[in-house]
């Protein structure tokens, strides 16, 4: 198991499980997280014939955009190579169904290691609003 957890803050967290049958590595990412900001962790899955980089995230509504998408940036730039592939998901709590700057500004940098958004539908139904707040982003090119 990979985990970030809260220390200050109560009730969130992110976690990997990953199946003991399966070779992966924890890529650490302790330097980079800030609760509410940017909450992550990251493992590298070891396949026979592709290796894939999954990055789970929560992103709080009161967090610092800015610094989110800044280490986001920074992380993906580090591991990056054109023979990995990424996998990212979580509460992002940037609402996909609105075309807006937070959305115009995380789009333009995932598509810069060709990273799309599938969903186009609701994820998260209260009452009488609708939201794409939980997300994926993965290499629709190769998937």
């Amino acid at each position: 198991m990979v985990k970030f957890c809260r220390g200050r803050y109560k009730n969130r967290g992110i976690c990997i499980f990953v199946n003991e049958s399966i070779e992966f590595d924890s890529i650490s990412t302790h330097h980079i997280c800030k609760e509410k900001d940017l909450e992550i962790c990251t493992i590298k899955l070891n396949l026979p014939k592709i290796k894939i980089v999954i990055i789970p995230i929560y992103r709080s509504p009161t967090g610092n955009y800015n610094y989110f998408l800044r280490k986001l940036e920074s992380l993906l730039n580090t591991l990056y190579t054109k023979k990995m592939e990424f996998i990212i998901c979580g509460d992002i709590n940037t609402n996909y169904l609105h075309c807006h700057n937070r959305r115009q500004q995380l789009d333009t940098l995932l598509a810069m290691y060709n990273l799309k958004n599938p969903v186009n539908f609701p994820t998260r139904i209260v009452n009488h609003t609708s939201t794409v707040i939980d997300n994926i982003f993965i290499d629709l090119s190769r998937n």
